[in-house]
């Protein structure tokens, strides 16, 4: 992995837990580290497919528990309180990591770049 200037090529785990890296960004790290970026990236794409069918069967779990069905709707409500504190969580993600990124410990990602070469064939 080629670093520039300032940087290094130690990676901080700890950087997760504070809303520093997301888990592209810890990915990208491996796969330039190890030259395996397509693996590394279908690997990432493979634990979001399993967090969806895990929170969907967590949701069918609490819906089965609750006796939700066409003789008790109300038994829905469990698996929608599930949702909802899952998109609260999402949500205060993405907030806490926007605020992180307009404060002075960002990375710049909001900056738009412009390369200064010009690609082949864009001209």
């Amino acid at each position: 992995m080629s670093t520039g200037p300032g940087e290094s090529a130690h990676i901080n785990w700890r950087g997760i837990w504070k809303f520093d890296l997301s888990h592209w960004y810890i990915l990208g790290l491996l796969a330039d580290r190890f030259g395996h970026r397509a693996m590394m990236l279908t690997v990432g794409t493979l634990l979001q497919n399993v967090g969806l069918w895990g929170s969907n069967r967590i949701a069918g779990w609490l819906a089965d528990k609750a006796g939700a069905g066409p003789a008790h709707p109300e038994g829905y409500a469990t698996m929608i309180w599930f949702f909802s504190l899952l998109s609260l969580a999402a949500l205060t993600s993405v907030l806490l990591l926007w605020q992180r990124e307009s404060g002075p410990h960002g990375h710049g990602l909001e900056v738009a770049r412009v390369s200064p070469a010009a690609r082949a064939g864009t001209t």
